[in-house]
């Protein structure tokens, strides 16, 4: 659970105002069938008086401000289906923590065009199928290629993106002199850095080929008539994914609005896919998708692998080092020294890094968004980046537009090494954002134990209580269920039982209550979590404490109808009266024996 759902459960109970049902907090993978029919009923009914979606301003085809691409027109499309009016939040769809900040945050509803079962977000039922392709023009003498081993790639002057995966498979094949277009954050404001562009390069015959993502080569023939033949690429490589389902993503606690999306992209099927058409977007055959395409699938790949971006703006591998003579052809092409350092650390091409910081890239620039260079190094795994950028002057406790500091990228993505080091090069420990939030909190609320841990040994205050309920480490753990499994145990390691003892080895009350006279019981009782009920007890939490309102951990547990949390609670509390019972000290207070 994030912070923002233990908050709303919290004021919940404490203000009577009980949700109409027991799954209005669960996570979706949590949710019994029963729970889920519910949410489906519940959607049959439900009106929306506003719906908002999170839109890239400038990245055509897919949506701009003007609301001129093919996500902004199926946006339409469903907002009526049900009932809404259509908002934007505005964001780069390249921003790393993008979705932290906008389901955490509740700046949006919606996300588009995001991987179907995407671990990121809850998703409606795929919506349809698309691949990378190889774009060229159709008078230029250029064969349709057999494979991406056919020898005309190697004569041909060939674009890319920077961080693709038809790049990456392109590379495995020797084929590394290409064209880059680097990542960059101005699409809304400069066309030329939007990544459709190169296809409009091959139109006007600065570059032969656009090894691309589909819908961009898509858009520029069927929106500007250009001459160019599209080979879709998703059957020449057998190990790197070229092909990829696409759906619509919601919140994971969200079940009721994406039984509403779902019904609403079934219902206007037609009217969608009348859109993919008419923007060019190459539609692969797909069972399992609403909408169906022509061109042939590849299937089961030999070797998975999960894309947790859009296919357009992730690698799945290292992406070759970029030569100083290509970044100085980038620079003498107009490119922003601090975008193109921004590209490097997103890429972590240490040598172009320190190449770039040597020309007088700014290692404390951002994108104008307020992430900074320092903030998407502490997601990743390279701690080579992060010294470097420190070395060079990075700010250790700058903050991005959410107030986050370094350290709490690094515990929201549980990534433990960066944690280390950031305090070891003396970051604060218990900063906290304008909401009073900590990277404690932060690390506990993702469920990320192994970061939590790592934060709680370096001397983070296990008492601090954060945001506006005041709720503490252990609370948050509280919400946090085990897991299902031996297995899954063995792959989290530290555990949310571990978790609530260190916390209390550490010093924390097991009996401390929020703003709304919530215990770590009652929050554990609240989320039906017997594991962590059981612990408490253990480590000596009062069974009978009455939050605000006046009721206790189990008359919570039953309002909310949690049976294993009321049911536990009925043992504790039957074998604590038998204790009490059977000791001869029982109310014998100021006695002594």
């Amino acid at each position: 659970m994030n912070i923002r759902s233990i908050s709303i459960a919290t004021v919940v109970v404490a203000n009577f105002a009980f949700l109409p049902s027991a799954f209005a907090q669960t996570d979706f993978e949590d949710m019994t069938s029963a729970q889920k029919l519910e949410a489906r009923n519940a959607a049959a009914k439900m009106h929306m008086e506003e719906i908002k979606f999170c839109a890239d301003g400038g990245n055509l085809p897919f949506s701009n401000l003007k609301g001129e691409g093919f996500e902004n027109k199926i946006a339409e499309i469903i907002a009526n289906a049900v009932g809404a009016q259509l908002t934007y939040y505005w964001r780069p769809s390249l921003e790393r923590g993008a979705t932290r900040a906008v389901f955490d945050n509740s700046v949006c509803d919606v996300l588009i065009d995001v991987p179907a079962n995407w671990e990121g977000a809850l998703t409606t039922l795929p919506l349809y199928r698309t691949t990378y392709v190889l774009a060229y023009r159709n008078d230029k003498g250029i064969k349709p290629f057999k494979s991406l081993d056919d020898p005309q790639l190697k004569n041909l002057r060939i674009g890319v993106y920077e961080t693709s995966a038809l790049r990456e498979a392109l590379a495995k094949r020797g084929i590394t002199k290409v064209d880059v277009h680097p990542v960059t954050y101005d699409g809304d404001l400069v066309l030329a850095d939007q990544p459709w562009w190169q296809v409009e390069q091959v139109a006007k015959g600065d570059l032969d080929v656009a090894a691309v993502w589909g819908p961009f080569a898509g858009y520029v023939k069927a929106k500007r008539g250009e001459p160019l033949t599209i080979q879709p690429v998703n059957r020449m490589d057998d190990t790197i994914p070229l092909e990829f389902d696409l759906a619509l993503g919601v919140r994971s606690t969200d079940a009721v609005l994406k039984y509403m999306l779902d019904d609403a992209i079934q219902k206007h099927r037609d009217e969608i896919k009348k859109v993919l058409e008419d923007y060019g977007v190459p539609l692969v055959e797909c069972g399992s998708c609403i909408i169906s395409g022509d061109i042939p699938a590849h299937g089961t790949y030999f070797t998975p692998a999960i894309h947790l971006t859009k296919p357009t703006d992730t690698t799945t591998g290292e992406a070759p080092h970029v030569a100083d003579a290509t970044v100085d052809q980038w620079l003498k092409d107009g490119l922003d020294l601090n975008s193109a350092l921004n590209g490097a650390v997103i890429d972590s091409d240490l040598e172009r890094i320190r190449y770039l910081v040597s020309k007088g890239a700014d290692v404390n620039s951002h994108d104008g968004l307020g992430q900074y260079l320092i903030h998407i190094a502490a997601e990743q795994r390279d701690m080579d980046v992060i010294s470097e950028l420190l070395d060079d002057g990075a700010n250790i406790e700058v903050r991005d537009n959410d107030g986050w500091t370094p350290l709490m990228h690094a515990a929201s993505s549980d990534n433990v090494p960066a944690i280390q080091l950031l305090i070891a090069r003396k970051a604060k420990v218990d900063a906290t954002t304008a909401d009073g939030y900590t990277a404690l909190a932060y690390a506990l609320a993702d469920g990320h134990f192994a970061a939590a841990q790592a934060l709680v040994n370096a001397g983070a205050s296990v008492s601090k209580a954060v945001g506006p309920e005041k709720l503490t480490p252990l609370m948050i753990t509280a919400s946090e269920l085990p897991p299902r499994n031996r297995m899954m145990a063995l792959v989290e390691g530290v555990n949310v039982v571990d978790m609530a003892r260190l916390l209390v080895t550490k010093g924390a009350d097991v009996n401390a209550k929020s703003t709304a006279g919530m215990s770590a019981l009652m929050v554990a009782a609240v989320h039906n979590n017997p594991s962590v009920i059981g612990v408490l007890a253990q480590l000596g939490a009062d069974l009978s404490a009455k939050e605000t309102g006046g009721r206790t951990a189990r008359e919570l547990a039953v309002l909310n109808d949690n049976q294993a949390a009321a049911q536990i609670l009925d043992v504790l509390a039957a074998t604590s009266s038998k204790s009490k019972r059977s000791d001869p000290t029982a109310g014998a207070e100021g006695k002594s024996l």
